[in-house]
């Protein structure tokens, strides 16, 4: 058995190996092996075949990801049916894929007596265990490395004899990035102190057996992250919801009647807008939107989500009193002019927007029944009180119409199953809401993984526009993509949306964007929550994107008006001509309606192709 000692060694607590450079050798992998070849248990099997390399098994296609290492070894496939297997024939390999994992497996031959340590670099995550002898199951855990710890470097010190052989196993798990992991040791045999080194072939061997059972392929946790949380709130919470998600189907009261209610008064863009008198560039917009939190929230809209095992409320709450006295003043206005004709069934949202220097606007959501006809309608308005309004007065010129037109604007390349499921989720919305205000315009820079002219004319949802840019740009580029598709919409009166792949579309979504756009004043940009791997829809849990603004709605005529996107800049760039245009219209002072949407998620997946790689190793 191999001993642990205390014994000093000046240690370089950090280094990184550059992996960018291996995967333009293009070293990824050597040629594939098969079980029957090597794994058969003969003592006649020629070491001179075995010698220099260790197995490497590597799962890919994975219909769920994998964030963590006990999600690989939650697999039914994990740890005898990979999807590949292959060896290495040192302590270092990479891979140029953002999703898999791996295990790196063999024998450990050791030809000096010393006092070892091991380290690792991981983009990943990476365990690394060793057995004291050539007996995997005498394996144990010597280091877990995850790319973002700087700590933990270095293993302790472990004594290995001349002429044994240790059974070595690597576990490694990658998302995000592109995958590589590097394994070095150094020893001190009482004379010498060598330096930090990759254990090259010499010191390899394929074990005569694949097949074994180790408590290295044990899964460690009790729970998955989130988990226990979800069980107590998540299912009570969507509940609630999945309830109030049905209230934007109801008509909205008639204009004429809600008209008369409270006096009529004039919006104007906050003071703090109004102020900016310079363009902005970089990260001015989003930081300035970030630090402006005037939003508040009760309601539908006032709620929690999970990171992890902590609950996270992205929208600001607005005061339950406070909130009660807006809907009290506005329901007593209503009664004294219809003489107590309607009731409340429901308070859906109460909001605020703050400004220090002038009117705090407010907006109201409910469902009301009319006392004999027991028709049920919705209001749905915004008010100003405040400084230049001692009473609630009804904003005129913010006014919204159920049946203003909405286009949804997407860009793709080579993603054929999201278009498909985009598509599919279209059809469901508009089964639901029969809105026939409301179209699409998909623009596609020539994919060949699927017949979108196809899946349109399948389609029960026809008003789906196809835009072909690859004759005229055969690189995908986001920002041409939805500017064009935003030029193929023939009604200059409409609101446009820009739109990503990878997200599912709230049936309130449409309904919120009619809301919250108003020509020459406002855009909306909801706050998505970016799920983590292994969540989804039905167990959420995930971050939310507050630096984030590639959703945007607003009125094509805005959109031009202020000069679009800078597709000279961003022609091929990925991210930034969202917060440039936010820039933009900033400097023409729009006001900017920043709110968490309830179910408006973006799931996890590879990093796409044409994006830049953003490959980080600290």
């Amino acid at each position: 058995m191999y001993s642990y000692k205390l014994i000093h060694f000046h240690i370089n607590d950090y280094f990184k190996p550059d992996f960018q450079v291996l995967w333009k050798r293009n070293m990824i992998d050597n040629p594939p092996i098969a079980k029957i070849d090597y794994c058969n248990d003969s003592d006649h099997q020629s070491l001179l075949i075995r010698q220099g390399k260790l197995y490497r098994y590597r799962w890919e296609e994975l219909d769920d990801c994998i964030d963590e290492i006990d999600d690989l070894k939650e697999l039914h496939s994990f740890p005898d049916n990979p999807t590949y297997s292959t060896w290495v024939n040192q302590s270092q390999w990479s891979y140029p894929l953002e999703l898999y994992g791996e295990r790196v497996f063999g024998l450990l031959r050791c030809r000096q007596t010393a006092y070892y340590q091991f380290r690792i670099y991981t983009s990943g995550i990476t365990e690394l265990w060793l057995s004291t002898d050539d007996n995997p199951v005498h394996l144990k855990r010597i280091m877990t490395k995850s790319h973002w710890k700087v700590e933990e470097q270095s293993t302790s010190v472990i004594a290995l004899k001349k002429g044994q052989n240790y059974f070595i196993e690597v576990i490694h798990t990658q998302a995000l990035v592109k995958g590589g992991v590097t394994i070095e040791w150094r020893y001190f045999d009482g004379l010498h102190r060598t330096p930090y080194q990759i254990i090259d072939s010499s010191y390899l061997l394929l074990p005569l057996r694949c097949d074994y059972k180790a408590s290295s392929h044990q899964p460690q946790r009790f729970a998955r992250r989130g988990s226990q949380i979800k069980k107590l709130n998540i299912a009570k919470q969507h509940s609630i919801l999945n309830n109030n998600s049905i209230a934007w189907l109801k008509p909205l009261l008639a204009v004429d009647i809600r008209r008369q209610i409270l006096p009529a008064c004039n919006y104007s863009i906050p003071s703090n807008i109004q102020s900016i008198s310079k363009p902005m560039i970089d990260l001015q917009g989003p930081t300035f939107v970030y630090l402006m939190r005037n939003h508040h929230f009760y309601g539908k809209n006032d709620f929690v989500y999970y990171n992890g095992d902590n609950a996270i409320a992205c929208n600001l709450s607005l005061k339950r009193s406070l909130a009660l006295s807006i809907v009290t003043s506005y329901m007593s206005s209503f009664n004294l002019k219809f003489n107590r004709t309607y009731s409340i069934l429901e308070i859906i949202n109460v909001e605020e927007k703050t400004d220090t220097t002038a009117n705090h606007r407010y907006f109201i959501e409910l469902l009301i029944q009319h006392s004999k006809s027991k028709l049920i309608w919705r209001i749905a308005d915004y008010l100003y009180k405040g400084k230049h309004f001692s009473q609630l007065c009804r904003l005129r010129n913010l006014e919204w119409d159920q049946r203003i037109h909405v286009s949804i604007i997407l860009a793709v390349q080579q993603q054929g199953n999201w278009v498909k499921y985009f598509i599919q989720q279209v059809n469901e919305y508009y089964q639901l809401s029969h809105d026939e205000h409301f179209s699409v315009v998909l623009v596609d820079f020539g994919s060949t993984d699927v017949d979108i002219k196809a899946e349109i004319n399948c389609s029960l949802f026809q008003r789906i526009k196809l835009v072909q840019l690859a004759d005229r740009y055969p690189q995908f580029s986001r920002s041409i993509g939805i500017h064009q598709g935003i030029l193929a919409v023939n009604d200059p009166n409409s609101i446009v949306v820009a739109y990503d792949l990878h997200l599912n579309l709230p049936h309130d979504l449409i309904d919120n964007i009619r809301k919250r756009c108003f020509r020459g004043k406002t855009v909306y940009m909801p706050i998505l929550l970016r799920l983590h791997c292994n969540a989804s829809p039905v167990d959420p849990n995930g971050r939310w994107e507050e630096y984030g603004f590639g959703i945007m709605a607003l009125y094509r005529a805005d959109y031009l008006h202020v000069g679009g996107y800078n597709i000279t800049q961003f022609r091929y760039r990925w991210g930034g001509e969202d917060t440039a245009l936010l820039n933009k219209l900033l400097y023409h002072h729009y006001d900017i309606e920043r709110v968490c949407h309830p179910n408006l998620y973006h799931y996890f997946h590879r990093r796409l192709p044409w994006k830049k790689d953003a490959y980080i190793t600290s």
